[in-house]
């Protein structure tokens, strides 16, 4: 099954976007992308970009949110929402920070290695 799913995920990013679209429509790709992360998520590479690193995770430790690239691997993991669609190719998934947030991360794949491209905290409820 692992097996089948990490094909089938690597195959869908290599497809045209047409093909991407159908796969997500169909439902297959955010079930097939959260076995796919769960099982392989922590052999894969995490790239994070200057912006997270040197802007988003200072700015939310001055608001009170303490984040860590550790964090941020579990939320890509094992996250509560993800959003495939909206902004393809990028993926979008989102993680309950409190009672009335969630922080939401943004990432593409680029061959084996996610991308982490930005994170920001949002109110529950506003996105999904």
């Amino acid at each position: 099954m692992t097996t089948v799913c990490h094909n089938r995920v690597n195959k869908l990013f290599y497809q045209s976007k047409t093909t991407f679209l159908r796969h997500i429509v169909r439902g297959q790709f955010n079930t097939c992308l959260i076995h796919f992360l769960r099982r392989m998520g922590a052999r894969m590479k995490f790239v994070f970009t200057k912006h997270v690193i040197d802007k988003k995770i200072p700015r939310l430790r001055e608001i009170g949110i303490i984040i860590s690239e550790q964090r941020i691997k579990r939320i890509i993991g094992n996250p509560d929402h993800i959003d495939s669609i909206s902004d393809l190719p990028n993926i979008i998934v989102s993680k309950k920070l409190d009672k009335n947030h969630v922080l939401r991360v943004v990432y593409k794949f680029e061959g084996d290695i996610i991308k982490v491209i930005t994170i920001y905290p949002a109110e529950k409820g506003r996105y999904y």
